[in-house]
């Protein structure tokens, strides 16, 4: 029987933060399995160049025993920019974020809105921000990134992915951890760890990337699905995407 998700992820994220040798410096390994990643990406000319992007589709969130499907729309801008608006049983809950500046906005009275709507905007927030995270990761220039590569690889719906962990040099407090898949060197699976002070423990959120397709000359994943702490909560059915598209600088400011 495979461990729960939860147990795998508590024992890799000891050893990402316990220190040691994984955290002391990037290695040539990791250097070389990213690149690789790129590549299987479309060369990094071709992922550099993107600068925006404009998503539609279906979200399924599941929310304790309560399943529930909507219509979503993702704008992101290079660097810090996106607005996720998601339509759902007749509510347009709108989530964004404008440089430094978050914010979000309802299109019906704020009284209608439950208080499962408010959490997952909550749970949205943090994980548009690691997919902004790893769009821009993915776009730095090589010399201007670390990475390193875990020594055993880790286990995740029945199979065994390499496990990379990814920071700006200037920065080493942003890293994301990456499970590459050794066959096709495509991004299976991006996490990020948000410490809670108080409690002395770690909030874990993820981001699956699946059915990936070529779109233009960069593959991009048809499915995306969401955890919190090992918990699947929602999944994305993209639908339609486009590259590079003139997005209004008003689109990212709070409405």
């Amino acid at each position: 029987m495979q461990p729960h998700p939860a147990i795998r992820i508590a024992a890799l994220l000891v050893g990402l933060l316990a220190g040691g040798p994984f955290l002391a410096a990037q290695d040539e390994a990791g250097r070389g399995v990213f690149d690789t990643v790129l590549t299987a990406y479309g060369q990094r000319a071709a992922v550099q160049s993107l600068t925006s992007y404009r998503l539609t589709g279906t979200i399924r969130y599941f929310y304790d025993d309560e399943v529930s499907d909507a219509g979503i729309e993702i704008l992101y801008k290079k660097p810090d920019k996106f607005k996720q608006v998601v339509t759902l049983a007749g509510e347009t809950v709108t989530l964004g974020r404008n440089a430094a500046e978050w914010w979000d906005a309802e299109g019906v009275d704020r009284l209608t809105v439950r208080r499962r709507h408010l959490e997952r905007r909550e749970v949205a927030r943090h994980q548009r921000r690691l997919e902004l995270d790893l769009c821009n990761l993915l776009a730095y220039p090589p010399g201007q990134l670390a990475a390193q590569l875990l020594p055993d690889p880790v286990a995740w719906d029945g199979r065994e992915f390499w496990v990379l962990k990814i920071w700006q040099k200037h920065d080493a407090s942003r890293w994301l951890k990456l499970l590459v898949d050794p066959a096709t060197r495509l991004i299976r699976r991006a996490d990020t760890y948000l410490e809670d002070a108080a409690t002395d423990t770690y909030e874990e959120f993820g981001c699956e990337f699946l059915d990936y397709a070529p779109q233009g000359k960069v593959q991009f994943p048809r499915r995306i699905r969401q955890y919190q702490d090992g918990r699947l909560v929602s999944e994305i059915q993209v639908k339609t995407v486009a590259f590079n598209t003139q997005i209004a600088a008003s689109e990212f400011k709070p409405e």
